[in-house]
């Protein structure tokens, strides 16, 4: 398991945080040119609308990755706050098994829909729009993995907690 958790912690530091970084500069780069092109040079760039476009689809789904991945996501814990730590850990446990459902399905229709969109022409760019849609069947498994990840550690630290609580 500490093996998994290195690899994981790999990924996240060295390939999706500068991932990220480089699409949101890429995005705003392009941006900015497409707007002092069309108002100041009197040209617009056709392709920069979509380039924009995909690159943003890319940012939401690497960014709820990594939102999840250090627990930074929105979430309401209002009602939660005021119940048990055994029931809170219950709650966490029964949403974490909502959402790797949830993901595990997102997976399988992403993989539909990289099949479908690879018959499918982006307009100016010219590539294949399955390419485009692969980002999310890649983000949704890394997702589960991080909420897997997040269930284990849980059910691993509270059998600790209780462990001591016996010895005590």
């Amino acid at each position: 398991m500490n093996m998994v958790n290195r690899f994981i912690e790999y990924i996240f530091n060295n390939i999706f945080i500068p991932l990220l970084n480089i699409l949101c500069i890429v995005m705003l780069a392009t941006t900015f040119l497409s707007v002092v092109c069309r108002y100041i040079f009197h040209y617009a760039i056709i392709w920069a609308p979509e380039l924009s476009r995909f690159l943003y689809i890319f940012i939401i789904f690497i960014g709820t990755f990594l939102g999840i991945r250090k627990n930074t996501h929105v979430g309401l814990d209002i009602l939660t706050e005021r119940l048990s730590p055994q029931m809170q850990n219950i709650i966490e446990i029964f949403k974490n098994i909502i959402l790797m459902a949830y993901f595990i399905f997102l997976i399988f229709l992403g993989f539909k829909f990289v099949g479908f969109g690879m018959h499918q022409m982006t307009q100016t760019l010219g590539i294949a729009k399955g390419w485009i849609y692969l980002v999310i069947p890649i983000s949704a498994f890394f997702m589960l993995v991080a909420i897997f990840q997040k269930t284990i550690f849980l059910n691993f630290s509270n059998k600790d907690k209780r462990e001591e609580q016996y010895r005590e």
